[in-house]
């Protein structure tokens, strides 16, 4: 687990910090991660609260 607090919700500091990581990725249907996940081993795993 890993929280990293960033002004704002722009997507320059999700990709900065998960520029290098390889597996799943557990997180909201906020459409940055969209991106995120479109990167080569990336497995986006969304949350089943929202």
């Amino acid at each position: 687990m890993l929280f990293n607090y960033n002004k704002g919700r722009g997507q320059n500091g999700p990709k900065r910090l998960l520029s290098d990581y390889q597996g799943i990725l557990q997180c909201d249907g906020y459409s940055v991660y969209d991106n995120i996940g479109a990167q080569p081993g990336i497995v986006l795993a969304g949350c089943l609260v929202h």
